[in-house]
């Protein structure tokens, strides 16, 4: 197995950085890689781009021409690299600052709004980090913990700082959600948590679903009114609904099983309590202490 990159953009975007973090993660895994930078004459703000292959055999030359996936942080490198994404490639596009489509139909193009995820997350500088995210969600040549050890290792101990900063923008950039974690650590039911990120998940999907049996109904002549012929086929939409539900479901099952899932979503953030939780959590005590108080002596009330 062999998959080669190109990460692109203006130099200052951090587009070598990812580079790196990518070549560290599959190194980490224990496959051959390569990393070579490629630089504007500007430096910063100019244009910059590197090259990464990843192999399970010793990597014969670093050079890349065209690549699985490519990643375009700005318009320049959307439009000097998208022809060079391989036929049935990746295309990973900035779409918070690139004002135009992709025009190739011969490969898969993922819009990701990396500046804006960034800065959802009170991180402005982690757009490339949340990219690269999108990226490992659609091309998952190594695992989120590798990639976070990765961003560790690369970091070092002088930006220790920005590693909790680019996790969150790791995360952020995917579509897995990581609230079903912290409803895992409050000991809700593990039943009840893939329920509710299932939900989250194809809840649109139902809803798609849904609508094309309206369609359908409507063009064989059904409009709804408030009579039992209307409430009879309603019914029927709705056991239909539900058995293509229940097909779907059976479907992901085997699919996930076959994939080596274990009963268990994994997430780069460690969940676990920490002395500022437990400041808040006293504060929190007081202040409901304060009002049942309150409450008892029978305090004036508006």
């Amino acid at each position: 197995m062999e998959k080669t990159f190109i990460f692109a953009g203006f130099g200052g975007q951090g587009m070598l950085l990812i580079g790196k973090f990518m070549a560290m993660a599959c190194m980490l895994d224990g496959k051959h890689v390569s990393w070579l930078p490629s630089y504007g004459p500007e430096m910063r703000g100019g244009t910059a781009n590197c090259s990464v292959i990843v192999s399970d055999d010793p990597v014969a030359s670093p050079l890349v021409d065209k690549a699985d996936v490519i990643v375009a942080m700005n318009r320049p490198s959307l439009d000097k690299f998208e022809e060079h994404v391989k036929p049935g490639g990746v295309l990973v596009i900035n779409s918070s600052i690139i004002d135009r489509k992709a025009v190739r139909d011969d490969i898969q193009v993922v819009y990701c709004d990396a500046n804006a995820i960034a800065e959802s997350i009170g991180n402005p500088k982690g757009a490339n980090v949340a990219i690269l995210g999108a990226v490992l969600e659609k091309v998952p040549v190594t695992t989120v913990e590798q990639m976070t050890e990765a961003i560790r290792i690369e970091l070092g101990e002088r930006k220790a700082r920005f590693l909790d900063g680019n996790k969150k923008a790791l995360v952020a950039g995917m579509d897995s959600p990581t609230v079903g974690h912290a409803l895992e650590r409050l000991r809700c039911p593990r039943k009840l948590v893939f329920l509710f990120l299932f939900t989250g998940r194809y809840v649109h999907v139902l809803a798609s679903e849904w609508q094309t049996l309206n369609v359908a109904a409507r063009l064989r002549g059904f409009r709804p009114r408030t009579d039992l012929h209307t409430y009879r086929t309603l019914a029927s939409l709705l056991g239909l609904l539900l058995v293509r539900a229940y097909e779907r479901s059976l479907r992901v099952r085997e699919a996930m099983l076959l994939r080596g899932f274990e009963g268990r979503f994994r997430s780069v953030t460690v969940f676990r309590a920490r002395p500022v939780d437990a400041l808040f959590a006293l504060g929190l005590l007081l202040c409901l202490a304060g009002i049942a108080w309150t409450e008892w002596k029978g305090g004036p009330h508006v």
